[in-house]
């Protein structure tokens, strides 16, 4: 009976390890996926706006990615880093008075090296003021190459006949501003823990049969 306890322990207690770390894996590729998409689309959305400095219309387009679930703040900035429009999550469960202060300045030391899409895991310690142990914190580059429009195109080849200097013409890729947002990961850690504690139940309920049909 011990003998055949420790091989269904050994052997049920690696296969719930194997599918939690899949489970896991699957997760965090998925969310990463939805959160820079997220981004990348409200940098893309957000051109004219900043272009024209029009926070109603760069507002409309945070009220839309604010809903989004977990995440918790978005923030638009111009090339200089000044914040065009920006917007934490109301009634966030732990947040403070100072929470949307740390946020910006969070995201407002950043702005300077973003110069194409990335995202980036953040530990929490014990100043959190976000309701999970970690956050993603994902930034895309507004520029003209990620949202240029047919009578952009027409525009610069205009100014290129006229002999303006273009960012293409130079060879460069011209940047308007940025987009971040951060994203609470505590919807997938609790799907994590939900899916250890199953984990740990089929295990336990896996040896407690195979001792019974030992014994028996």
């Amino acid at each position: 009976m011990l003998l055949l306890g420790l091989v269904i322990l050994t052997v049920s207690t690696t296969l719930s390890w194997y599918f939690l770390r899949q489970t896991e894996g699957v997760l965090t590729a998925e969310l990463q996926r939805r959160t820079l998409a997220l981004t990348k689309n409200l940098a893309y959305n957000s051109r004219y706006g900043i272009l024209t400095e029009d926070e109603i219309i760069l507002r409309r387009l945070i009220d839309g990615i604010i809903q989004e679930d977990n995440v918790i703040y978005v923030m638009i900035a111009d090339p200089e880093g000044r914040v065009l429009a920006e917007q934490f999550k109301e009634d966030l469960p732990g947040a403070t008075a100072e929470s949307p202060k740390l946020a910006r300045e969070q995201t407002s030391a950043f702005t300077s090296q973003i110069t194409e899409p990335c995202i980036h895991y953040q530990p929490i310690g014990e100043q959190n003021i976000y309701p999970a142990h970690g956050i993603y914190h994902a930034a895309a580059p507004v520029t003209a190459e990620t949202n240029s429009s047919d009578l952009e195109r027409e525009l610069a080849s205009a100014l290129s006949l006229f002999g303006e200097e273009t960012p293409e013409s130079r060879g460069e890729e011209e940047h308007y501003g940025s987009a971040q947002i951060i994203l609470s990961l505590g919807e997938m850690e609790a799907n994590i823990n939900q899916a250890l504690a199953t984990g740990v139940g089929l295990t336990l309920g896996i040896i407690l049969i195979g001792l019974l049909v030992s014994f028996l």
